[in-house]
């Protein structure tokens, strides 16, 4: 997209700045939005352009860069790429294999690896420049880094096993369960959680070794993610298939916690002590009543559930923002981010385009909402909206963010209807 003359983006300015103020001030009509309504594209909410159809961001603290996962739409696009963002701005846009997925930092390399599933690679990225393409197993996934062995391990979805990879190099492969998702790594106890789509089946890793399987009853499925919990030990994961968050303490299943329909993306707040599971169910999937029932997201300390915040329609991700101690939720189908302190709703920022995954950068404070409908990022600040004067210089045309201090969130209609197209190409493979 050219970049208007001076006069006109001067004047565009004005009214962005005015919008936003509106937005603020009305925040509280936003949150009222009647169920089952998408939130309309608004062009007007200041943003940065990033790569086409973005999906995940990852930051490295190394460099204070955000990487941007852009899958180009769809399988066999050759439009993707990770878009390099510095503060408010893209530095550089890199490009990957067909339809990258997910990424991770190594905090010890300096690398960040990017996963594209449709190549079955994984991209090397060091700073802005490519170093390597490794071979892995067939649609690479979700990935995790090992800080005590300096490993990354791929899950991959196709060939029921995980790729170890130390520096730019795979070292090893270990077999898991059917259709392995994403990979947990565990600080406390140096494992590493796997879970999987189509197996109940939770494998633990230690460096290259399966050391257990842990039957959770049930196949967390495409949004089986999970986070750590620094206060406990435990781990706690994502099951779709039986609307519960399971904990797992080492290599046993210590609880099996009923949440709502669909957890997803879950967050942990080292403050309070307390996960914050969204739960994430599309409200519309198999019926002409399309009456939402999933827009709360489930608190909870230890292995109960201490409270139930509502947020907007289809809360996908939840992150937390160590500055300010809150959790930003993103609603996809209502298009904002809902603001939560403690277990109290504090506020509700409009965002434009269906935000979806998200990501907190520590050095600036901001958080980075992915607008996938509109291809472009909103930066938020607390509870503001920042306005963007400088939009993004680089020749890609949509995408995903994630940054130094920044929250990235990636959605829309248009994400959305990539993440169903994508379910379908792969179901369409087996």
């Amino acid at each position: 997209m050219s970049s208007p003359p001076r006069a006109a983006a001067l004047a565009a300015t004005v009214v962005v700045v005015l919008a936003c103020s509106l937005l603020l001030s009305t925040g509280s009509s936003t949150a009222g939005r009647a169920h089952g309504q998408s939130a309309r594209a608004d062009e007007s909410i200041p943003a940065i352009s990033v790569g086409s159809n973005p999906w995940f961001a990852t930051y490295d603290r190394g460099n204070g860069y955000v990487y941007v996962v852009n899958s180009g739409g769809y399988a066999g696009s050759h439009n993707s790429s990770v878009s390099v963002i510095s503060g408010l701005g893209v530095v550089s846009s890199i490009t990957v294999g067909d339809y990258p997925w997910f990424a991770t930092y190594d905090n010890m390399s300096g690398y960040v690896y990017v996963t594209n599933s449709n190549s079955t690679t994984v991209s090397v990225i060091d700073g802005t420049s490519l170093i390597t393409t490794i071979g892995v197993g067939l649609y690479p996934e979700d990935p995790a880094f090992d800080s005590g062995n300096g490993y990354v391990y791929v899950p991959n979805l196709g060939t029921n096993n995980v790729s170890v990879i130390d520096g730019t190099h795979v070292i090893g492969s270990v077999p898991v369960g059917s259709e392995p998702w994403s990979a947990t790594y565990d600080p406390g106890n140096g494992y590493v959680y796997v879970s999987c789509v189509n197996s109940s089946a939770i494998t633990v890793i230690d460096g290259l070794a399966s050391v257990a399987q842990i039957d959770v009853g049930g196949a967390p499925g495409y949004d089986g993610y999970a986070v750590y919990d620094a206060g406990n030990g435990y781990i706690y994961i994502s099951n779709s298939e039986l609307n519960t968050e399971d904990v797992i303490d080492g290599t046993t299943l210590v609880a099996s916690i009923p949440v709502g329909l669909g957890p997803s993306f879950p967050a942990y707040d080292p403050v309070n002590g307390y996960v914050y599971v969204p739960n994430a169910l599309f409200p519309c999937e198999g019926g002409t009543a399309c009456i939402p029932s999933n827009s709360n997201v489930s608190v909870i300390s230890g292995t109960k559930v201490v409270a139930t915040v509502n947020v907007g329609t289809h809360p996908y991700v939840a992150l937390f923002d160590s500055t300010n101690g809150y959790v930003y939720v993103s609603n996809y189908n209502t298009g904002n981010v809902s603001v939560i302190n403690g277990t109290s709703l504090v506020g509700t920022l409009n965002v434009g385009g269906d935000p979806y995954v998200s990501a907190f950068d520590s050095a600036n404070g901001y958080v980075y909402i992915v607008n996938s409908a509109l291809d472009s990022v909103s930066v938020i600040s607390s509870t503001t909206i920042v306005g963007i004067g400088n939009p993004n210089p680089s020749p890609t045309n949509s995408g995903f963010l994630t940054a130094e201090g920044y929250v990235v969130i990636g959605g829309g209609i248009a994400g959305l209807v990539a993440l169903a197209a994508v379910v379908a190409y792969r179901v369409r493979q087996k």
